[in-house]
């Protein structure tokens, strides 16, 4: 006759089993939300071709005659694109791809700047996407004019 070592649930084998569980929730309680924090970031940034899209639209829109500015002036055009995009709601961020990706499918990164402000003339949603990195700024209080006018 052979007799089993195994008792049954022990008082150690609680703890043990139980530690284990504890420890397990606790590092949940701990990494769940830079896990979680993480990927909203992720989905409230924009693509990196769509940031580049934008790069070149700020780059045309900056050189427009209306405003006339410099490299700079497109590349901090595009750094506040990039924080009210994060910014926006939803489906106001889903209008934004829309439009980027169309202007992507029409090969708009690869026209010389003169056919992209030709190219952005008929097209009301690009100028509105503009607008993030150029448009009025209120964090001075006062309302601004809108500085796109191609």
């Amino acid at each position: 006759m052979s007799q089993s070592t195994d008792r049954g649930v022990t008082r150690r084998r609680l703890l043990q089993r139980g530690g284990v569980a504890a420890g397990t929730l606790y590092a949940g309680t701990l990494l769940g939300p830079e896990i979680l924090g993480r990927a909203a970031a992720a989905t409230s940034a924009p693509t990196g071709a769509r940031e580049q899209v934008f790069a070149s639209l700020a780059d045309a829109v900056a050189a427009s005659p209306a405003l006339r500015l410099d490299a700079a002036a497109a590349a901090d055009a595009t750094s506040r694109f990039r924080a009210r995009y994060a910014a926006l709601a939803p489906d106001a961020r889903a209008g934004v791809d829309a439009a980027l990706d169309a202007l992507e499918r029409r090969s708009f990164r690869a026209l010389s700047r003169g056919r992209r402000l030709d190219h952005l003339r008929g097209t009301q949603p690009a100028l509105d996407v503009a607008r993030l990195g150029f448009g009025p700024q209120d964090d001075d209080g006062i309302s601004h004019h809108d500085p796109i006018s191609l």
